[in-house]
């Protein structure tokens, strides 16, 4: 049995010694009070933890409502005239009692960006779509069954999430709070990816997971929902095209490694640098690879990526824009290193927008990273300025 005493000894302050590899973002873990730390383990023991022999995932899942899950698949999906190609699920937030507080990342971002944009009468529940989960077919179409098996150990799911709190938790627990968010959120990226096809845009509110690769996660990204997408189109169209920019502040080591070789996806990555992850092997799969120093702000990034992005895209001519959108290079984000202004996040977003619509090339954003409480406002901000701009969330001119 789990009980509180082995949770307190695992995170003991006195253990810092344990953890002398963890990066500075996690040592917030030991530097909370024990006071909390004790009123968390309590919360955590009086709560669903203890459902006898029944996994909590298993449990919980079958009792929500199937729409909430299973929006089918775009062949399935009952469209009307209001739909729009924004896919969101209220299952993508993670929720851990307090404890993913724990962690730099705002796991909670997406639903504050869904009821920004609510709160202001562009979108509500029934004109989006709701994603279902990957199955495991699915996931096999990316994921090596070794892979998959590694993610039934805590510790090994507890690294790939740089948060060490989760090592001690039952992986039943993790799959519930944490794994099957992030598989609604995958799912996600693979049903926008074919609205896109059909809408000539979409919008994840979430998902963007580009460290996962085939064998490989890290950095809080667990499942390679970019690669999925893509691999799932290519059952139907083999020979689909796709051009994948990257702005995140981060280094897009997932899709690299998993399309390295592949002629028909041309990848622009535009990164800070150096910079976490730093993938060597990766890097030798960017078509435009484009470093950015550190404290880089709006100017220079700005005509960086006017300077290289419409070039390639003419050059490449793809069937599909897939546009890892992280907000963690605004000014501040001390994972990101940059610093980009809210205004020039906003016209970043807007550019990559205006190119796909100019040169009639179908686009699909996914969120990414973004390590401040103020991403999910500037996200909200950016998706109305498109609709502005291009007046996408109007259901007529779809």
């Amino acid at each position: 049995m789990f009980r509180s005493k082995s949770l307190l000894n695992l995170i003991n302050l006195n253990s810092k010694k344990n953890y002398s590899a963890i990066t500075f973002k996690q040592n917030f873990i030991f530097n909370y009070t024990k006071t909390k730390l004790i009123k968390l383990t309590n919360d955590f023991t009086r709560s669903m933890y203890f459902r006898k022999n029944e996994p909590i995932n298993e449990r919980e899942i079958s009792n929500r409502k199937k729409s909430e899950y299973t929006s089918e698949l775009l062949s399935e999906i009952v469209f009307s005239n209001d739909t729009i190609p924004i896919v969101y699920s209220d299952r993508y937030n993670i929720t851990a009692y307090g404890c993913e507080k724990l962690h730099p990342f705002d796991s909670q971002k997406y639903r504050r960006v869904f009821r920004q944009l609510e709160s202001k009468g562009l979108i509500d529940k029934r004109r989006i779509v709701k994603p279902r989960s990957p199955t495991k077919e699915e996931l096999l179409l990316v994921h090596t069954p070794e892979y998959l098996h590694r993610l039934e150990d805590s510790k090994r799911v507890a690294s790939i999430l740089e948060f060490p709190f989760a090592a001690c938790l039952p992986i039943s627990w993790i799959k519930y709070l944490i794994l099957t968010p992030m598989l609604v959120a995958t799912g996600g990226t693979m049903i926008a990816a074919q609205l896109a096809l059909k809408y000539g845009w979409s919008i994840n509110l979430g998902g963007g997971y580009h460290h996962a690769s085939a064998n490989l996660g890290s950095g809080f990204c667990v499942y390679a929902d970019i690669t999925l997408a893509i691999k799932k189109l290519r059952l139907t169209r083999p020979n689909l095209k796709v051009f994948i920019i990257d702005l995140d502040a981060h280094q897009g080591n997932g899709p690299e490694r998993d399309f390295k070789g592949d002629k028909n996806i041309c990848i622009m990555d535009m990164y800070s640098y150096p910079n976490y992850p730093d993938d060597a092997y990766a890097n030798t799969a960017i078509d435009v690879n484009i470093r950015l120093m550190a404290g880089t702000e709006d100017e220079r990034y700005i005509r960086l990526l006017e300077g290289a992005f419409e070039k390639k895209l003419i050059e490449f001519q793809p069937d599909l824009i897939f546009y890892n959108a992280g907000s963690d290079i605004l000014i501040g984000d001390k994972l990101g290193r940059l610093s980009v202004s809210i205004n020039g996040l906003i016209k970043r977003d807007e550019i990559v927008f205006r190119t796909a619509f100019q040169t009639s090339i179908p686009i699909v954003m996914v969120l990414s990273g973004g390590y401040q409480k103020n991403n999910a406002t500037v996200i909200a901000q950016s998706i109305e300025n498109l609709n502005q701009k291009f007046n996408i969330l109007n259901s007529n001119s779809n």
